[in-house]
């Protein structure tokens, strides 16, 4: 087992005993800190929040965001999660669908009646998206080289790296088109 699942395991075996044993506020928060104390940035790199309802009861930050440039981690660091983003944003687009209020065989155009590219906006389904079946290449592969993290505050910052793109394949409905 590597670090980060002991990490995990030994977090959620902490606070189901803690809980089940009825120990009273300050005591949980006492053993978490106790525990987190423990913590080194061999144990762990990252930062860690742990709450209770509406209430943080710690927060924080071990290692280092960057080893090569000695920088650490502080409770703000953003972090290169990649691609287990696809993941929450498959769950929140079929909830949407759950509610009704996205089909996901409409096009995106549906959604996104401005979207620059009238091609992908036309044609290029949720379904597809979320399946990664549309055609849309990975822009994160073309260029690699030329993004760099402090130029995109914004969600809004990435669409000129793949607005232009040509799909790679044609969708069933731009066959139809």
């Amino acid at each position: 087992m590597n670090i980060g699942a002991k990490f995990y395991l030994t977090i959620t075996i902490l606070l189901i005993v803690t809980l089940g044993f009825g120990q009273s506020n300050g005591e949980k928060n006492s053993e978490i800190a106790k525990f987190l104390d423990s913590l080194s940035q061999d144990d762990f790199s990252g930062t860690i929040l742990v709450a209770h309802k509406d209430k943080i009861i710690e927060k924080r930050a071990y290692g280092f965001s960057s080893i090569e440039y000695d920088v650490k981690n502080k409770i703000d660091t953003k972090f290169n999660i990649a691609s287990i983003t696809k993941t929450f944003t498959a769950t929140a687009a079929l909830n949407l669908y759950e509610e009704g209020k996205i089909d996901l065989e409409s096009p995106i155009g549906k959604y996104l009646p401005y979207y620059p590219n009238k091609t992908v906006r036309d044609s290029v389904t949720v379904h597809q998206l979320l399946t990664h079946t549309s055609g849309l290449n990975n822009f994160y592969v073309a260029d690699l080289d030329k993004i760099k993290n402090s130029d995109y505050n914004e969600i809004s910052d990435f669409v000129p790296l793949f607005v232009n793109d040509t799909l790679l394949s044609k969708t069933r409905y731009e066959i139809l088109l």
